[in-house]
């Protein structure tokens, strides 16, 4: 494999040892000093990377090897086991982590080594064969090759040499003249050849990171390739979290072969996010507080200013905006398509736009007389994974009959990557594009089985790269947008990306993370909670919309047919709106009272006004609108339903009141099975009780008056068919006590 420079073998494997390497940035571990047991075999902790396949098996692996480790092999290190841990036991070390069948029987197979005219040589390696192989103690070709003896705190890189592209790249490619400033890495990329040794630049080939987790590599910049210029230069900058980084290059297709072994860098930023878990109370004033930037810093959208995302945060939400946002946003769609012969520029922005106006409450198949989904059915492959996962979430807001459905689905199945993810640019694994993509086959994950099983592969992959403190990053720079489109894809498909356990990570969840990027309840920063970025903001806003649809038993984000009503998850309580009479999004917290002050005074209340009381259940339920703020009052009536909190007794009825300071004021009731139906249309203190069936109560208010037989009948076969279509509209949940 050598000939190609025209030298031997030999020499080749002297100069993939010898040639010069650059000081790696190490562990900076500060590790003790050799430990010696008592038969005289000494022990010294070092830390690994190994290369080869076109990928790491293992990256910055740190495990204790001992000075026998060699011989017990059947090797010979020419070092007396007490004097020493050699370069040797490193190597063997190695394989015995990565080949666990490795054995003394057949460790010819996996790695052999025998004396040659330049000393002890390598004959197979890795199970490759050859000597393509090369290693480096601390940064630099060990003089003595294998003899070499190391220490504690040592740091090892070896690698196969592949010579798959271009000319041997991978066998003499080298970092050096590395330097940091203000945040910012440089040096030049270079490649050594011959004997005596030359060397050159190495231009035109991309700069990935080595994510340690995944052996993954991922490009430096979030904003594309960054590549070497022609003199083999290169400046990036650092990712916004510490840790220690593994610098690579690569040819051009991510996740394929590394052409040069790894700069290890040991970056002592500052994290510019510390993520914390969050309570439920924090988490909807994060999201109010976003609502309120969004409205009050987008007083007017217009199509063309690419801000179709902040009108489906906004109008799924039921956020109050500013007057007129929304049909300005509307005229404007109109003025456009009059001067654009009724077509967008790209069947995408049709895509954004359809869905826009569904959240708002605008008609896009009859935007004067003209029918704009027309266009969602025009299939260009230009458009890419992204463009494919738009259209086919706007086909679905509204369940659009479109001969073109299938085809999208089955071009974005086409275009999963072998890892599970998706790629934006159709190769590359990128965690946006992902989270889209997730979003966008939700509607199908139960009825496609092609769906499903590239679904779970997909979840499987966000699962593993997601960052040790709960956030995802795009390349290396943990940020907002990323961990936002990952929740939204997780929430459309019904999972809870806040308990999930594949989606935790030491203890913070995926919307913790993305709640801990939120600047005072203000909107949220980009990659730091520090400034507010718009763009930020929205996709977070409406990621944070999705999760709390999930979690309230609503229908998805992007499911924009009409709400008639949602049961609760637990099916004990939930809100009917047969009126529609309450806020979109609106939420409802219950909480039931069992002592204390409040049920003392209810309980005297109840049994004032009745001369026998069975049972009595005392309940707080209060009203949330989207922007955090409690309503009290309603326009209409609303049916709460709730789970009989006991069992009626025969000669005995309920009863429900809200509570009015002293007053108890009558709801309506209907009995539907083990629930019961009350009335309202106002939320506060509540009171169910068992009481006898002819009795009359005193002292008691009629605000809301019970139906009429006549009218009720109409009321209840309305009531109890949207039940049992399972469409409700609020979700209400226990709140847990303090």
């Amino acid at each position: 494999m050598f000939k190609k420079e025209g030298i031997s073998k030999k020499v080749c494997a002297i100069v993939c040892s010898m040639v010069m390497a650059l000081s790696l940035f190490a562990t900076g571990v500060n590790l003790d000093t050799i430990v010696a047991k008592a038969d005289g075999v000494v022990t010294a902790t070092i830390t690994y990377t190994a290369q080869y396949d076109g990928s790491f098996k293992d990256v910055k692996v740190k495990v204790p090897v001992s000075s026998d480790t060699a011989e017990n092999m059947g090797y010979d290190d020419d070092l007396a086991p007490g004097t020493g841990v050699s370069m040797l036991d490193v190597i063997v070390q190695m394989h015995k982590d990565i080949f666990p069948e490795y054995n003394q029987e057949n460790k010819d197979d996996y790695f052999s080594i025998a004396m040659g005219d330049y000393g002890i040589q390598i004959n197979n390696i890795f199970k490759k064969g050859g000597m393509n192989c090369g290693y480096y103690l601390n940064g630099s070709s060990p003089a003595r090759l294998l003899y070499e003896p190391v220490k504690n705190g040592d740091v090892v890189d070896t690698w196969y040499n592949q010579n798959t592209y271009p000319d041997e790249l991978d066998a003499y490619t080298l970092f050096k003249d590395v330097t940091f400033e203000d945040g910012y890495l440089s040096g030049k990329l270079f490649r050594q050849w011959g004997w005596p040794t030359q060397e050159g630049p190495v231009s035109n080939v991309e700069l990935g990171f080595v994510n340690p987790d995944t052996l993954e590599i991922v490009p430096v910049s979030p904003y594309g390739a960054t590549k070497t210029s022609a003199d083999g230069s290169f400046e990036i900058e650092m990712p916004s979290m510490s840790g220690n980084y593994m610098l690579t290059v690569y040819d051009g297709v991510y996740d394929t072969t590394p052409l040069v072994r790894t700069l290890c860098i040991d970056y002592p930023a500052s994290p510019k996010v510390i993520t914390s878990t969050k309570s439920m109370d924090e988490r909807r004033a994060i999201y109010a507080g976003a609502g309120r930037y969004l409205s009050d810093m987008n007083p007017n959208i217009s199509y063309g200013d690419s801000k179709e995302g902040y009108l489906i945060g906004l109008g799924r939400a039921g956020y109050p905006v500013n007057g007129g946002l929304y049909s300005r946003y509307y005229d404007s769609v109109r003025e456009y398509l009059v001067t654009h012969n009724n077509r967008f520029e790209s069947v995408t922005e049709c895509a954004k736009v359809v869905a826009a106006l569904n959240a708002i409450g605008y008609d896009p198949t009859n935007i004067d007389g003209v029918n704009i989904t027309d266009q969602l059915n025009e299939i260009n492959d230009q458009m890419g994974v992204y463009g494919f996962a738009y259209v086919l979430i706007a086909i679905d807001t509204k369940g659009y009959g479109l001969s073109a459905r299938d085809t999208y689905i089955a071009k974005i199945l086409e275009a999963q990557l072998n890892n599970g993810a998706w790629g934006w640019n159709g190769t590359s694994a990128d965690i946006d594009t992902t989270g889209i993509v997730l979003a966008a086959l939700a509607p199908y994950y139960n009825s496609n089985d092609a769906v499903k099983e590239a679904v779970n592969r997909a979840i499987d992959y966000l699962s593993k790269v997601q960052c040790k403190d709960g956030a995802f990053a795009s390349g290396m720079d943990e940020n907002s947008n990323s961990t936002a489109l990952v929740v939204l894809g997780l929430s459309e498909l019904g999972i809870d990306a806040s308990s999930d356990a594949r989606f935790v990570k030491n203890g913070v969840s995926a919307v913790d993370a993305l709640c801990s990027f939120s600047v005072g309840n203000e909107g949220f920063g980009w990659i730091d909670n520090v400034e507010v970025n718009d763009y930020a903001t929205n996709q977070s806003y409406y990621a944070l919309g999705s999760y709390f649809r999930h979690i309230s038993g609503m229908k998805r984000l992007f499911d924009m047919t009409p709400d008639e009503g949602v049961s609760s998850t637990d099916g004990m309580v939930s809100i009917i709106d047969p009126f529609g009479v309450l806020p979109a999004q609106a939420f409802v917290t219950i909480q039931r009272i069992t002592s204390g002050e409040v049920f003392d005074r209810v309980s005297a209340l109840i049994n004032a006004a009745f001369s026998k009381v069975l049972n009595l259940a005392v309940f707080e339920i209060d009203l949330f609108d989207t922007s955090n703020t409690q309503l009290h009052q309603l326009n209409g009536k609303v049916y709460a339903k709730v789970k009989s909190p006991f069992t009626l007794t025969d000669g005995y009825k309920f009863v429900a009141y809200r509570v009015d300071g002293d007053r108890l004021i009558a709801c309506d009731v209907i009995i539907d099975g083990e629930y019961i139906l009350i009335g309202t249309n106002h939320f506060s203190t509540f009171v169910i009780a068992e009481v006898p069936v002819n009795e009359t109560p005193q002292n008691v208010t009629t605000l809301v008056s019970p139906p009429k037989t006549g009218d009720n009948v109409g009321l209840i076969i309305a009531i109890l068919a949207v039940i049992a279509a399972g469409c409700l509209t609020v979700f209400i949940k226990y709140k847990k006590k303090d």
